[in-house]
């Protein structure tokens, strides 16, 4: 494991300010020296946009207008724990030569636990999450991209992930789930007999 999970809760009301100054840091390339604040303490403390939507329920008509609105603003982005990212990749065993990925890779809790994050590939669509990840794993392959727009170019012996629910993926004339075209991106990227493993809600769903 590369950085350590510290046990700390972060109070929604103070979440956007710390992403944005996480951000800043990261932007501006801003060293611990000057900022007292270490990669350990970006990984624990930056949370994305999952919740951050500020939209009142009260002020829709109905429950499908202020869903719409609130999964374009969160991008179906909740980021997985880092405990049961830690206990997928320990239950899967990957080998340091094993090629692994996450398809929505958010800012990498995953990639912390993978046994070498240079084998670990990464695709995230969301800026700020993306330049995060990059910062924290400067070794792993990730690339800033929308999931239906990735070709790695390798195929994978494992691909982990908690892929976005409840949005509506277009591609060519198809519309899918997210969640449907997670797992379809997979089975195109995976090895023969490669495994997909993904979070589904409260439950862990393994494909081979």
């Amino acid at each position: 494991m590369k950085y350590k999970i510290e046990s700390q809760i972060i109070p929604k009301d103070f979440r956007s300010n710390i992403n944005e100054k996480i951000i800043h840091i990261i932007s501006n390339n801003l060293d611990e020296g000057k900022t007292g604040i270490t990669k350990n303490d970006i990984f624990n403390s930056y949370t994305g946009k999952g919740g951050l939507h500020n939209l009142n329920y009260n002020d829709y008509n109905n429950y499908y207008a202020y869903k719409k609105d609130k999964q374009e603003i969160e991008q179906g982005q909740f980021f997985t724990p880092y405990n049961l990212a830690d206990w997928i990749i320990n239950c899967l065993k990957p080998k340091e030569t094993d090629l692994i990925a996450d398809l929505t890779c958010g800012h990498g809790a995953f990639i912390n636990s993978a046994p070498n994050g240079i084998n670990f590939y990464g695709c995230e669509p969301d800026y700020n999450s993306y330049i995060v990840a990059k910062y924290l794993y400067p070794g792993a392959k990730l690339v800033n991209k929308d999931i239906r727009e990735y070709h790695p170019k390798v195929s994978f012996d494992y691909i982990v992930g908690n892929p976005p629910y409840g949005l509506n993926w277009r591609k060519d004339s198809s519309v899918y789930s997210s969640e449907l075209y997670y797992c379809i991106k997979a089975h195109k990227l995976l090895k023969p007999c490669g495994i997909l493993a993904i979070l589904k809600l409260k439950n862990i769903w393994l494909f081979v």
